[in-house]
């Protein structure tokens, strides 16, 4: 079976807004991004509580653990760190490197 990979303009420590689902409206920064399965993990959005129990004679984290869960892409907005505002994004290539670019006020993105 092959791999399909989606063509994701999030990178890490870019901030979205999440569009649908519970969490709707709310803000967060990217921290890991799977571009095999289309779907991204927000700081503080989607967040599972585990309980975990002490088991014999393994060490680790026990109690109370929340971890934030995988969102889809489609489900979410970057953020333009220019105008604060979410928007869609185009890529444009300047001095021989793609680079992204607000649809909004029409500002860079990424460094030039």
């Amino acid at each position: 079976m092959m791999k399909t990979f989606r063509k994701i303009n999030l990178r890490e420590d870019d901030t979205v807004k999440v569009l649908t689902g519970k969490d709707r409206g709310k803000q967060g920064r990217v921290l890991k991004v799977d571009r095999e399965t289309g779907k991204i993990t927000i700081e503080g959005i989607m967040v599972a509580t585990l309980h975990k129990k002490k088991t014999a004679g393994k060490r680790g984290e026990t109690g109370i653990i929340k971890t934030p869960q995988p969102v889809d892409v489609s489900n979410v907005q970057l953020v333009c760190p220019r105008c604060a505002k979410p928007s869609k994004i185009t890529r444009v290539s300047v001095k021989g490197k793609s680079v992204r670019r607000c649809k909004v006020c029409n500002e860079y993105i990424d460094q030039v």
